[in-house]
């Protein structure tokens, strides 16, 4: 999915071309926090050929960003299947949603599609067994449990008047597409019709309706990201029964998502009994206030609450200021490591400070 855009690709790799020492670095995100990760340039092989992701040709790009991947976690195997949304944002910083299609509804979902498609998002979904058996997945050319990159939506009218939504997707294999109506195959593509789409037939690409997208895949997964946004993070701790408060500095009125990211639950031992918390996030806006004895007021902007791996925070227009951000985390009776990172995305430049000195006072 992000390969689609080779931009995005590069912006990770602080090492961008072959060096005599064959060692490598990437800049990724993990559990909010941007790290740098450096590797050389021993991938594990077998016979001959590398034991995971294989190469298109003589690029080395797709093994080192699978070997850094794997640093990062501690292994290959805790890197081994997982959700498509959690590695989107740990590898753009953006936040990303999952969808269940069935309990979203399929219009709305349709309509976080279309506007996902005309903001550049990168999107994605899961073929599942909610109405269909892995096998008869697979007579109809989807692997069940596998995420497709989600690259394209349209509404077209067909020669009867009849206006059909398709979907464009790509399997991250490359090969086994879909082969039911809209496949390659399909005797209902017109001229008209693929000059109405875009049609083509490059491999691993296929087309199939929307309708048929929600009966065989149950998850759609969403990365709100934008190559114009800017990441800040600020790492924190709070015992169980307490909370953390922090100032976050915002320089330019924008959109902007500020999001907790508790530790992912891959940084673990599999058979550990770790799990996420309930987290909650109230975000205050820091005000001039003549009759208060401080001289300062807070406005409460908006809240979240949930047991994920993020919260978020979303504001379509969060003004230029000085904010409070408060978080609390309902720590599980497992859990040790209760460290934490809040960060913000969006259109401003952004920071965040521990102190309570206002940088805008004069």
């Amino acid at each position: 999915m992000l390969a689609e855009n080779p931009k995005r690709i590069m912006s990770m790799f602080i090492t961008d071309r072959t060096n005599e020492y064959g060692l490598y670095a990437i800049s990724l995100v993990k559990n909010g926090e941007v790290k740098e990760v450096v590797i050389d340039d021993y991938f594990p092989c077998q016979d001959g050929s590398p034991c995971f992701s294989k190469a298109n040709g003589n690029e080395l790009w797709v093994l080192i960003l699978e070997k850094c991947w794997a640093k990062l976690h501690g292994s290959y195997e805790r890197i081994e299947a997982g959700h498509a949304h959690n590695v989107m944002t740990d590898l753009t910083g953006a936040p990303s949603h999952d969808f269940d299609i069935e309990d979203t509804g399929v219009d709305e979902v349709w309509n976080k599609l279309v506007t996902g498609e005309r903001k550049g998002f990168l999107m994605a979904c899961s073929a599942g067994t909610t109405n269909s058996s892995a096998e008869l997945l697979e007579s109809l050319g989807l692997v069940a449990e596998h995420s497709y990159g989600l690259l394209k939506v349209c509404e077209i009218t067909n020669e009867s008047g009849e206006r059909i939504r398709l979907c464009l997707l790509r399997n991250p294999w490359g090969d086994f597409e879909w082969n039911g109506d809209w496949s390659d195959t399909s005797d209902l593509w017109t001229t008209d019709i693929k000059r109405q789409c875009g049609y083509n037939d490059e491999q691993g690409l296929f087309w199939m309706s929307y309708s048929d997208l929600c009966h065989y895949f149950c998850r759609i997964q969403i990365c709100q990201v934008n190559d114009d946004y800017h990441y800040s993070f600020m790492k924190a701790s709070h015992n169980r029964g307490s909370y953390s408060l922090m100032r976050l500095i915002v320089f330019h009125e924008g959109e902007h998502h500020i999001s907790v990211s508790q530790k992912d639950e891959r940084c673990f031992n599999r058979h550990s009994q770790y799990d996420y918390s309930n987290c909650r996030i109230i975000v205050m806006k820091i005000e001039e206030d003549s009759d208060s004895i401080d001289g300062l007021k807070v406005q409460y902007m908006k809240g979240a609450q949930g047991w994920d791996r993020e919260s978020h925070a979303h504001f379509d227009h969060l003004p230029r200021g000085e904010y409070f951000v408060y978080v609390e985390l309902d720590w599980n009776e497992t859990t040790v490591d209760t460290e934490f990172c809040v960060t913000c995305y969006g259109a401003s430049r952004t920071f965040f400070l521990r102190d309570e000195k206002s940088l805008f006072e004069q």
